[in-house]
């Protein structure tokens, strides 16, 4: 459920998105959830969704040679973190779409050229089809190759909000500067409901 305010998606519950997987033994609905995952980050430290646990998570798509979408998405999503860089329950994973050239290193230097927190927002590498096979199945979101010559990247330019169950709670179009409000928005309500 949510409601316009000034132009503005207001939030005051959010839906689950993906098909419904089932009823539990005890009646709750079983939602789509997010995979298991095992990625390198930019400290070379493995990271795997126990680094989210009992949090809430903005996840997107990106690679660090992109010329134009990449950066115009991560100067928006770093308003976000710059709201919640001291709250312990939010955290940020990007995804590279090139891991063959997106090695620790490399992602080192790039977050290191966004100032942000290698604790609170990953920038992660790995097998090339366990990413894209997580954006495909669990984020429900296109990542992979292109066609162009000689080389190109397929990725959403969309921010996904995943809530402490693994449940994807929302998105948001990454290159909307006007969509990050409502993106700070809905993560202060799962804060709220968090706390009930």
């Amino acid at each position: 459920m949510f409601m316009m305010k000034c132009g503005r998606t207001v939030y005051k519950q959010l839906p689950h998105l993906g098909d419904i997987k089932g009823i539990a033994a005890n009646g709750d609905t079983l939602f789509h959830t997010i995979d298991d995952f095992e990625f390198v980050d930019q400290q070379n430290q493995k990271v795997t969704n126990k680094n989210f646990e009992g949090c809430i998570y903005v996840a997107n798509y990106f690679f660090a040679t992109c010329p134009d979408v990449c950066p115009r998405m991560n100067a928006n999503l770093q308003r976000v973190y710059d709201r919640y860089k001291d709250n312990p329950k939010v955290k940020f994973i990007s995804h590279t779409v090139d891991p063959e050239h997106d090695v620790p290193e490399v992602l080192f230097n790039y977050a290191k050229n966004l100032k942000v927190d290698p604790a609170k927002w990953y920038f992660v590498t790995g097998n090339k089809d366990s990413l894209y096979n997580l954006a495909q199945r669990s984020y429900l979101i296109r990542a992979g190759e292109g066609d162009a010559k000689p080389i190109s990247f397929i990725h959403d330019e969309t921010f996904i909000l995943v809530d402490q169950n693994r449940y994807i709670r929302a998105t948001f179009d990454g290159l909307a500067p006007e969509k990050m409000d409502e993106l700070i928005d809905a993560i202060q309500l799962l804060l709220t409901d968090m706390k009930k």
